[in-house]
């Protein structure tokens, strides 16, 4: 059986810094007890400082840890392994799409001996229905500053019906669940989702014409009836709680799925993984 890979390297994160329910902003305090309402950029593992933009967008700058409230310092150190999963820097994800043939199933329509001399049979093909199996490999590597403790991935795989060449309003969405687990510092973990089935069925079509003293001359094509392909997939990557929630990170296959218009739909399969298996479903690498 022929098989095919489509590699993709996924370095943006959609949705970077959201968070489902909590706000971009908030107000620090200092040692003093002086406010201010800013949010956090970035973070400086080697000078354990923070960069924050102020809302009214006066000014960005460095901040040391030391200088916020214990509970500010409790936030900060809940952003950073926030951002951990939601900077493309730190989790880098690669997917790779991979395909397999199935046999094909093909119809035969037997017609009239051509000779009773000859005996011999035109046989004229009526149908063949061409299968793949199709699913995600996914890598994901831990390039942040610090281990990420929780990693769950979710996933819609969106696949769509064509007739005649004709996009139909019509197709199927397969879910899964990925409980990844931890993921340490400078490792990377691989999993993949369940396959899914595409398909595209074609008939034999004749054509018969006549020149102008009526001889007769006859032709046939493959004509492709219908197809069902995978559009794409929309995976999403959860991770640590900020403030009581947990960060989101989508990520799309192919580019520019995003722009498609699709919902996202509930999971409702899970696959488990199995960490004392090296052949299961998740390992890890260094």
């Amino acid at each position: 059986m022929k098989k095919s890979i489509v590699h993709f390297f996924v370095w943006v994160a959609i949705a970077v810094g959201a968070v489902q329910g909590a706000p971009v902003y908030r107000t620090f305090t200092n040692t003093e007890g002086q406010t201010i309402q800013a949010r956090i950029i970035q973070y400086d593992e080697v000078g354990d400082r923070i960069l924050i933009e102020r809302k009214d967008g006066k000014n960005k700058d460095w901040a040391a840890l030391s200088m916020f409230s214990k509970s500010d310092q409790e936030y900060i150190q809940e952003w950073i392994a926030a951002d951990l999963v939601l900077n493309e820097k730190s989790l880098l994800v690669d997917i790779d799409k991979k395909s397999e043939n199935m046999e094909s199933d093909v119809d035969y329509t037997f017609v009239a001996p051509r000779g009773a001399s000859t005996g011999t049979w035109e046989r004229a093909e009526a149908s063949r229905l061409d299968r793949e199996e199709v699913h995600y490999q996914l890598r994901l590597k831990n390039s942040g500053s610090d281990d990420i403790k929780n990693i769950k991935i979710e996933y819609c795989i969106y696949l769509v019906n064509d007739s005649g060449g004709r996009r139909l309003n019509s197709g199927s969405v397969t879910n899964g669940v990925i409980e990844l687990g931890g993921l340490s510092k400078d490792h990377y973990k691989a999993t993949e989702t369940q396959e899914v089935i595409t398909s595209k069925y074609y008939e034999r079509r004749y054509v018969s014409t006549y020149d102008s003293t009526g001889a007769k001359k006859s032709s046939s094509y493959l004509a492709k009836i219908s197809e069902v392909e995978v559009e794409g997939i929309w995976i999403r990557i959860t991770g640590p709680e900020l403030e009581g929630l947990p960060v989101v990170r989508d990520v799309y296959y192919p580019r520019g799925f995003e722009k498609k218009g699709y919902q996202w739909n509930s999971t409702t399969k899970i696959l488990e993984k199995d960490k004392n298996d090296v052949g299961g479903f998740v390992w890890d690498r260094l």
